[in-house]
């Protein structure tokens, strides 16, 4: 959020229902636990976006097996959800997340690629919620979204420029063709300048004549954390 405007960043923390706080927590066992005790406050969540599908399956998974930390963190609160947890045996099921969230309307994560078969899982234990697959993201900007099947780039969000990676130019968006590896390069509104991203996207095709692109994997090494 410290990317945004100071406007957008008050709106944001206005809708949010885990505080940014969280990541000065000194360790992950302990953010991923405060994470944990502010969406289980939160009864009217409507929206879950994470990056992968897995980091909400393990935040759910922890619910589970400490419930009993869970409930007597919720009571120092004064929360009376501490008796939903409580009466709870840990198996997580649809029609217990139902209760925990009945507002849940729309989850989003990677659905691609190695994310696929995790994803599905978070279908089967939110099946009243709709599910969107994200497109392209970078903390840095936005590159697609996904729109009619599809993964369009986002063009009224920044400059876009892309290195083919067959030979090494660097191109516009409208010389792209079908078919085409290529990384992506941004110049965004909060200042990145011809900012290289290290991913390898493939042109799919376009919608009319938006180009549109599938993640094909990263250039240069892994994300570790």
């Amino acid at each position: 959020t410290e990317l945004f405007p100071w406007w957008k960043r008050w709106v944001m923390q206005g809708t949010m229902a885990v505080p940014s706080q969280v990541a000065l927590c000194s360790t992950l066992e302990q953010s991923m636990f405060s994470t944990l005790i502010h969406l289980v406050s939160c009864p009217d969540l409507t929206l879950i976006s994470v990056w992968s599908p897995t980091f909400l399956i393990e935040l759910l998974r922890k619910l589970s097996s400490r419930r009993v930390e869970v409930t007597a963190a919720l009571l120092r609160k004064g929360c009376h959800r501490a008796s939903l947890i409580s009466q709870w045996e840990g198996e997580l099921t649809p029609a217990f997340l139902r209760r925990l969230w009945p507002r849940l309307k729309l989850l989003s994560s990677w659905d691609t690629s190695t994310s696929a078969t995790w994803a599905a899982q978070l279908k089967e234990l939110f099946p009243g919620a709709e599910f969107q697959g994200k497109g392209v993201w970078a903390t840095e900007g936005v590159l697609t979204i996904p729109f009619g099947g599809k993964y369009p780039l986002a063009l009224t969000s920044h400059y876009y420029e892309f290195r083919i990676l067959d030979d090494g130019p660097i191109i516009p968006s409208w010389q792209l063709e079908q078919g085409m590896l290529v990384q992506p390069i941004l110049s965004t509104g909060s200042g990145f300048w011809r900012y290289a991203l290290d991913d390898r996207l493939e042109v799919t095709g376009f919608l009319e004549s938006c180009p549109c692109f599938a993640f094909r994997g990263r250039l240069g090494g892994v994300d570790m954390v």
